[in-house]
């Protein structure tokens, strides 16, 4: 293991921690940790000739620390974070940077929860603002929050960017003095920890709203909050300066999905491919860590490949001290990407930044910035050509830009931050949030409440970072409207949200009753998930093409479900009951006033819920629950149904995502979970699989309801269509296609295009990896039983062949513009030198003028000396 680097001055590593989340129960793990620096996974041999005295080999890696399952917050900070304070306060930036799959904790290892489980910026904030109140100097503190999702930077702690559509894209910068930059990013004062924990909140607040009005998923966006340390010293010369240093926390986004997206398709055109942020800094690390081994730096690093990347351009390369922690989990059934998170930190170790003191005389680079508009000012007067004005008032503007955050007094900047937490309250307020956090209501865990209070609805999302972050009073007598109207008390947006859906009153303090309005509550026309198959949609060939409205088709309508059961018009709540709007607003209610003992009723509220198509189909799920809860199990039997409640909202969101894009086609594309059980044996629990049948839709429907299908049956219609197997899929995989569904939705309606146009990406074929389009002439359904001839074969490999070279051709373009991009700003940065070289030739004249004059003046001293003797 290299020792660890002495930071004060020259080149320092990547500091980089293994931490090790904590195993549940009778689970088989693949992960040791026999030292403080080594980690050891035990990884499956494939091969049979690799079979030899033992059946796994062993990847064993060393850091500078590796913190096992039983390690705590607190051992995080004191591994990491104190060190990080120490070297803000002495003026050096510093980033810790959060990598590893979903569910690994990086969040957790970031923000943390309450009390003991604070994470490591919480602790960070906390040490920082102690050594700050106890040295007594004159300081300031700031804190920014941003997300970037889909190349796309969000402020989330600006009240005029919070909109459910993402507000405007913020743009990111560089300036030879200050470095890598964000344009129009606020920045808070923040007075304690008090305040960065309340920003914090609101920034969490911002970023489940946004995501749900996207149908999004925060664990696909990267999260940087920043926190900004201005402080004035006075050396031992009585000399005044200003000491700055930022600290970027930085948790990134789940690293399966950049392990998914970098295959097949998906990786040739970077300008829509899924999570391009990840890959580009997994190929900055790389060729970070192979200039590092070779030793040569002339390479071009990537580095503008993705806004993540520039970002942190400084922390991978320049001024600051960078820590990674590494998070992976020890269950065998995610050793692929724990192997992955571990060689990726281990090129992570091998990068070295070059961390500087930054102190100045104060007001040393405010001056300089003016001294730059100045110059800048009067070269745009000298300057003819357009595009060159263009540049020089984009630096320009750049410079004033930063002149006006730099000059800006402490009264300016707490002035500023208090309307901006007075217009934060307003934002809550028009939302219907509440202040204050009930995580831990949702992991049904006791909470603090007073007896009378009134009951309340929180958010229930994939992160439990932001999982009941979002708290909505109920109070008595009040008609709580939900829907997209600014009008309704609680505002939602996204799929299936209409402008007023439904209403929650709480009549008394226990009684709480749903109303859904009864025009929103008719048939959708399209198969549910759960239904059998065997009968075909409600919507003709006709009408399925008629339901186009710009560039998605509307053939589905709202729902609004209680614990997954259609509710239809009015229904009474209860204590604990999940609340669903749409397809991505879910709530869970909370009625302090109810404290009847729970009763162990899950299995029969778990068939109830995942079999609402028929009295049937209830009877055929209660005779398998019953003979699985035989065959292996009551907790067993109950674990194998709450994957199945868990999937069917995914998979009700994805079949209607699929009728909004693809349901004007004759054949219909309908996801279903099948439950596969091991005759053989009872030690394996039964798998869950998600099926894509295609099945036609019929020509007419009968007055009785009949579906009739055209077959050229010359005795007339028959009652029956082709139904067919298109595709099996994991759930792994399942959802990484309803992320990408997710993605394409929004695309498509954001250019007010319909899919199927070439480069449009494909997740219902059935491929390993997921393709785009190649033509509009080959959008058509999977189907299983098409027979490719010869000439066909020939054509699709044609088609791949050109494929492959329009993107060999696109990549080429984008390295060429990426060094056109750095050569125009070399040349920029060389004719501003240019510049410069008149003044230092004066400057020099005149230094060899005084150089002259002294000499004269020292011989004419010499001679009076000589006369005097």
């Amino acid at each position: 293991m290299d020792e660890p680097c002495d930071h004060s001055h020259g080149r320092a590593n990547i500091e980089v921690c293994i931490r090790v989340r904590p195993a549940t129960s009778n689970a088989s793990t693949c992960v040791l940790t026999p030292g403080r620096d080594t980690v050891v996974l035990h990884v499956p041999v494939s091969s049979e000739s690799e079979r030899g005295e033992r059946a796994d080999r062993i990847l064993e890696a060393k850091f500078d620390h590796v913190l096992d399952c039983d390690s705590t917050q607190s051992s995080v900070y004191e591994q990491l974070g104190r060190r990080v304070v120490d070297g803000i306060l002495d003026g050096f930036n510093g980033c810790v940077i959060a990598y590893g799959q979903t569910g690994s904790g990086k969040s957790h290892s970031v923000f943390g929860g309450e009390h003991e489980d604070r994470g490591l910026l919480p602790r960070i904030a906390e040490g920082l603002f102690q050594e700050l109140q106890a040295s007594e100097c004159e300081h300031i503190v700031k804190v920014s929050y941003i997300e970037i999702y889909n190349e796309k930077v969000r402020d989330l702690l600006n009240p005029a960017a919070t909109s459910g559509s993402g507000g405007m894209s913020l743009e990111i910068r560089r300036h030879p003095k200050v470095g890598v930059f964000v344009t129009g990013l606020t920045q808070n004062v923040a007075e304690g920890v008090e305040d960065v924990m309340r920003l914090l909140e609101f920034g969490h607040k911002i970023r489940v709203v946004g995501a749900t009005n996207m149908n999004a998923v925060s664990s696909r966006s990267h999260a940087v909050v920043t926190l900004h340390v201005e402080q004035t010293v006075t050396d031992s010369r009585g000399v005044t300066r200003l000491r700055r240093a930022q600290l970027h926390a930085v948790d990134l986004a789940g690293s399966e999905r950049m392990e998914n997206s970098a295959i097949g398709e998906v990786r040739r055109k970077e300008s829509n491919q899924i999570n391009k942020s990840l890959l580009a800094l997994s190929c900055t690390i790389a060729k970070l860590a192979e200039q590092e081994r070779s030793g040569t730096n002339g390479d071009h690093v990537p580095y503008r490949n993705s806004k993540l990347t520039y970002l942190l351009s400084n922390a991978l390369m320049g001024n600051c001290r960078t820590v990674l922690l590494a998070c992976i989990s020890p269950l065998s059934k995610s050793l692929c990407m724990s192997e992955s998170t571990v060689r990726f930190a281990s090129s992570a170790k091998k990068v070295r930044t070059l961390p500087m003191k930054n102190e100045e005389v104060d007001g040393n680079l405010v001056s300089s910035l003016r001294a730059e508009i100045d110059h800048l000012r009067h070269q745009l007067s000298e300057i003819g050509a357009e595009q060159k004005r263009e540049a020089v008032i984009e630096r320009m503007a750049t410079a004033q830009l930063l002149h006006s955050q730099f000059s800006s007094t402490r009264e300016e900047l707490q002035a500023q931050s208090l309307v901006c937490a007075s217009r934060r309250q307003q934002v809550l307020d028009n939302l219907g949030l509440s202040n204050g956090r009930l995580a831990s209501a949702v992991a049904s865990e006791a909470v603090l409440l007073r007896g009378d209070a009134d009951p309340y609805l929180v958010n229930i999302c994939d992160d439990p970072l932001l999982s009941g972050c979002l708290m909505y009073a109920l109070p008595r007598g009040k008609v709580v409207s939900m829907g997209s109207s600014a009008t309704c008390t609680i505002r939602i947006d996204g799929l299936g949200i209409q402008p007023e859906t439904c209403s929650v009153v709480c009549h008394d303090g226990f009684t709480v009753e749903l109303i859904v309005r009864c025009d929103i509550t008719k048939s959708s026309g399209r198969r549910s998930s759960g239904s059998s198959g065997s009968g075909s949609s409600l919507l003709t060939k006709w009408r399925a093409r008629a339901g186009r409205r710009g560039s998605v088709f509307k053939n589905s309508v709202t729902q609004v479900l209680v614990n997954n059961a259609i509710v239809e018009r009015v229904s009474k709540l209860q204590n604990k009951d999940r609340l669903r709007i749409g397809r991505s607003h879910l709530f869970q209610l909370f009625i302090p006033q109810d404290q009847s003992a729970p009763q162990d009723t899950r299995m029969t509220r778990l068939v109830d819920e995942i079999s609402l198509e028929s009295y049937g189909g209830q009877l055929l799920a209660k005779e398998y629950a019953a003979h699985l809860k035989e065959r292996i199990g009551g907790e067993r039997a109950i674990a194998v149904f709450t994957i199945l409640q868990e999937i069917k909202p995914l998979v009700d969101e994805a079949n209607d995502l699929t009728d909004e894009l693809r349901g004007g086609e004759e054949h219909e594309l309908v996801f279903k979970a099948h439950v596969l059980t091991d005759v053989t044996s009872v030690d394996k629990d039964p798998e869950i699989m998600l099926a894509l049948h295609s099945i036609e839709r019929p020509d007419e429907i009968a007055e009785d309801g009949t579906c009739l299908f055209q077959l050229d049956n010359p005795e007339g219609a028959v009652s029956h269509g082709t139904d067919s197997l298109a595709a099996v899929w994991s759930v792994q995989q399942f959802r990484e296609r309803l992320d990408v569904l997710r993605e394409v939705y929004q695309e498509v309606k954001e250019r007010d295009e319909p899919w199927g146009h070439p480069g449009d990406l494909d997740p219902w074929q059935d491929r390993a990896s997921i393709h785009r389009v190649q033509s509009a002439d080959t959008v058509r359904a999977p189907d299983v039983t098409d027979e490719t001839d010869g000439k066909s074969a020939l054509a699709t490999q044609l088609s791949a062949v050109e494929a492959e070279q329009q993107r060999m051709h696109c990549e080429l373009v984008q390295q060429l513009n990426a060094i056109g991009a750095e050569l125009q700003q070399t040349r920029a940065e060389r004719e501003a030198l240019m510049d410069h070289i008149p003044n230092l030739e004066m400057e020099l004249g005149q230094a060899h003028a005084r150089i002259a004059a002294t000499d004269t003046t020292c011989q004419k001293l010499q001679a009076t000396r000589k006369n005097s003797h």
